[in-house]
């Protein structure tokens, strides 16, 4: 993964990109199990942002500044305890951002450094970790240097993301305290406790959490993890930073210790950009004629939906979606709207590719929409055990900023590559479980869905798929926000 360094905020277009449909059997069945095999241990998959992200995130803050990215380690001996005892102390991130076009290095330093297993300091996911011992309090210096170097560098703007700050189920409270920053920010239903002075700030875990539960990229973060987050600005001038982290002892004595977690910019200031939602309830089925297969047959290839969205200033927009590969479908008269959902009707063992378009209001005119979020719920599978896995619904996507899905998502995520993905069901379903509203959702149809964010869009496509055994066919539903997204 590549993040840049400091960034002027330009216009950022993103393209409408093809992909072959990929075959529901390739799919690992030990993998698409797992959930079901334990539904009271479910997390979230853990993958990695997509190809946009931070591009699309810095759009949405609307202010030049350092990301932080500290995926390099050039050496780990964090107060001189190892595992790299011949090097100086502290860990040294190389490259974790650039001024001038000059890469410039983070190093984390301390003198009261406690733990027993530093040799898993250093890097988780996209993350920085440091592991620390329960009862410690520990004092932070990190400064910023020429690449390869000691001589100091004076940054501008910065961000700084701290993650996961919880409880342990046997005690352990974490809590952050940091000073000499510019800006905080946490979602308004944030777990943590908080006490704020004139740019200082004591962060204290709310619930306990496990490693399992650890984010591992900080722009694709679920609801848990971002409830457990706080990002900071940092003002221009500075050459390093402090703060401590202290971790509690366990109620019951017994001696273990806890991850800090930390990176550069979060998906929680995608919060700040202005969205548009696409709105079923305001639309119209303006014609019903996918892959030629009906029922408007007299009609050009497509489903039409009209005014789907206001885009402001009392502007409406289309969607046209189109097949662009074979189109197998089981009744074609059930494509359209289903309550507040669009819908598609998709036949058993089958793949189809369509194309999302964002249409000017009664026109063939491609509209470029700033911010949007589209969404597919509802993905499960047949109820009846044998064949394993009948009627798995997945969906392949790309081209998005981020994703929303809850911690104890349902869904299984695969990256296919080239900034591709795929979800797919892993537990059965029935018309009984189906959603009404997509802005009240209870907690197992938020954990069947998941919401995409698109920033500069006139379209993209996806590729639904059915499993085995055919002739048979299920309804894909779509509609914008949901209420998986965490803000």
């Amino acid at each position: 993964m590549f993040r840049s360094g400091l960034v002027t905020l330009v216009a950022f277009s993103q393209s409408v990109a093809g992909h072959d449909a990929v075959s529901l059997l390739q799919m690992d069945s030990k993998t698409i199990h797992a959930h079901a095999n334990h539904p009271k241990e479910v997390h979230a998959p853990k993958v990695h942002e997509s190809p946009n992200a931070e591009a699309d995130v810095m759009d949405a803050n609307k202010v030049e500044y350092h990301d932080l990215v500290f995926t390099n380690i050039v050496h780990n001996n964090l107060g001189g305890l190892g595992p790299d005892f011949d090097k100086p102390e502290g860990i040294r991130y190389g490259g974790a951002t650039k001024l001038n076009g000059r890469p410039i290095d983070f190093v984390i330093s301390s003198e009261n450094y406690a733990s027993n297993i530093t040799d898993r300091n250093g890097v988780s996911g996209a993350l920085g970790v440091i592991n620390i011992q329960n009862g410690a309090t520990v004092n932070f210096r990190a400064r910023f240097l020429e690449a390869g170097t000691d001589k100091p560098v004076v940054m501008g703007k910065f961000y700084l993301s701290v993650f996961d700050i919880d409880t342990g189920k046997a005690g352990g409270k974490e809590t952050l305290s940091v000073d000499g920053f510019e800006e905080k920010y946490l979602l308004d239903g944030s777990e943590l406790d908080v006490q704020l002075g004139l740019n200082t700030g004591v962060f204290s875990g709310g619930n306990h959490g496990v490693a399992a539960d650890n984010p591992s990229d900080p722009l694709m973060l679920t609801d848990v993890a971002a409830a457990r987050t706080v990002t900071f600005l940092f003002p221009e001038g500075k050459t390093e930073i402090a703060f401590s982290y202290a971790v509690a002892l366990n109620g019951d004595g017994s001696d273990s210790e806890r991850q800090f977690l930390f990176a550069g910019m979060s998906s929680l200031y995608f919060c700040k950009a202005k969205k548009v939602d696409i709105d079923f309830s305001l639309a119209k089925v303006l014609r019903s004629n996918l892959g030629n297969r009906g029922p408007d047959y007299d009609q050009p290839e497509g489903l039409r939906f009209g005014n789907i969205a206001d885009i402001g200033f009392g502007t409406f927009i289309d969607m046209e979606i189109n097949a662009i590969s074979p189109y197998k479908v089981k009744n074609s008269a059930q494509n359209g709207l289903n309550g507040k959902f669009g819908q598609v009707n998709i036949m058993s063992d089958a793949s189809t590719q369509f194309a999302f378009r964002f249409l000017e209001a009664g026109t063939d005119l491609p509209v470029i929409v700033d911010w949007i979020y589209f969404s597919v719920y509802d993905l499960d599978q047949g109820a009846i055990k044998t064949p394993p896995g009948k009627f798995k619904e997945a969906f392949d996507i790309q081209g998005f900023s981020t994703q929303y899905l809850t911690e104890s998502s349902q869904i299984e995520v695969t990256e296919l590559g080239g900034g591709l993905y795929r979800y797919a069901s892993t537990q059965k379903g029935n018309g009984k479980d189906n959603p009404r509203e997509p802005m009240h959702l209870d907690q197992k149809q938020k954990d069947r869905s998941v919401t995409f964010l698109f920033h500069k869009s006139s379209g993209f496509n996806a590729t639904f798929s059915v499993g085995t055994p055919a002739k048979s066919g299920r309804n894909f539903l779509f509609a914008g926000k949901s209420s998986t997204v965490f803000c």
